[in-house]
């Protein structure tokens, strides 16, 4: 609707402006037109020939020029004029009479209250003109001319709109449907079908978007491909590693966490990602290490015995900025199978050391009597 309106708006004054402009040039033209007849018969005109013969002569011009003719002597008195009008002394003649061409439009009342264009000129060349002659023409036949010619030009800008309509229509029509096709295309892969391409219909701009929309479809569809790639490694590594892994995002959602940090935090099996970190880690400690890397945005190290199964497991909290985000990655090493070996190594070792320490006294005690004399000793 707004396209066809400015359609035509646009051929409304494009079609006024022709109109006057029609118009102007035929007035200019027909009075460019008297003013050269207008010449010509004052130059030809006898002012002082007798009235019969002015009288023919006037009818003569007349009927050649299609108008109204009239002669007048130096005073302005009436010699001759073709309608057979009595003099009114207008003022194009007074002004013909000082030596003018002058070129005036106004309605005649004695002819039916027409408009007629006029043009006085002065008999003669020199400054006292011997009279005046006068021609005019009705307006109306310029009227006609140049309603016809409006006619055509409203007719024409008429045709010529519907035309633009019709083509803009079909125009639009193909745009639009190449649009509502990217547009759905676009859905399709938002929801998640990354193999959908869009025909390539319309003008070339159409197809310019329909080619690049495709381009742009396999572009992410490599990038997805690629990506769940990535992950896959990702979460082959981390499902088959002994050290747990939890990463959490700046407000503490937990997005990863593996097999190995569930069973040493003691969680649910994937239940922990989404939730809050300090859902997931209950341990007071861990949290004090968790907290302490935030604050300081460097690494912490620490050894904590987790509060819910015992575990003994060496932390490292460690900040994690990349363009601007922010997280945290937790590992946690379980340090619980090698300080029970090593508890049961100190409890052998001083069990050992007791079991020895009797046995070994009474052979010291034994070999320091020897020592003594005791072995010479018959007895």
């Amino acid at each position: 609707a707004t396209y066809t309106a400015l359609i035509f708006v646009t051929m409304g004054v494009v079609s006024i402006y022709l109109i006057d402009f029609i118009r102007d040039s035929f007035v200019s033209d027909l009075e460019d037109r008297l003013i050269r007849e207008a010449s010509l018969l004052s130059q030809s005109t006898d002012p002082y020939a007798s009235d019969l013969e002015a009288s023919r002569t006037v009818d003569s011009y007349a009927e050649a020029v299609g108008g109204h003719i009239t002669l007048l002597d130096e005073n302005g008195d009436l010699i001759a004029d073709s309608h057979r009008l009595p003099n009114t002394y207008d003022p194009e003649v007074a002004e013909a009479l000082l030596g003018q061409i002058v070129s005036i439009s106004r309605s005649v009342e004695m002819l039916n209250g027409q408009e007629f264009h006029y043009v006085a000129a002065p008999l003669g060349l020199d400054s006292d003109p011997a009279g005046v002659i006068r021609i005019g023409v009705p307006t109306a036949s310029v009227t006609s001319d140049v309603n016809r010619i409006v006619s055509t030009v409203v007719v024409s800008a008429i045709l010529v709109g519907a035309l633009s309509i019709l083509l803009g229509w079909y125009v639009a029509r193909r745009t639009i449907r190449s649009v509502l096709a990217v547009t759905a295309g676009a859905r399709q892969l938002a929801s998640g079908n990354l193999d959908h391409r869009v025909p390539a219909l319309g003008s070339d701009e159409s197809r310019d978007l329909a080619i690049a929309f495709n381009r742009m479809a396999r572009t992410i569809r490599s990038t997805v491909t690629a990506l769940e790639g990535e992950r896959s490694k990702l979460s082959a590594v981390l499902d088959t590693m002994a050290d747990g892994v939890m990463v959490a995002d700046s407000d503490g959602e937990v997005n990863i966490v593996n097999a190995a940090a569930e069973t040493m935090l003691g969680l649910p099996k994937a239940a922990a990602v989404g939730t809050r970190l300090a859902g997931a880690v209950w341990d007071h400690d861990l949290m004090q290490l968790v907290h302490a890397g935030i604050a300081t945005g460097e690494p912490q190290y620490g050894e904590v015995v987790l509060s819910s199964n015992r575990r003994t497991v060496s932390a490292v909290a460690t900040p994690i900025k990349h363009e601007g985000s922010e997280g945290l990655l937790l590992t946690l090493h379980d340090l619980t199978r090698r300080r029970s070996v090593d508890t049961t190594r100190r409890e052998f070792v001083s069990n050992v050391s007791h079991e020895l320490r009797s046995p070994i006294t009474s052979i010291k005690a034994m070999t320091e009597t020897l020592e003594g004399g005791a072995l010479d000793d018959p007895l």
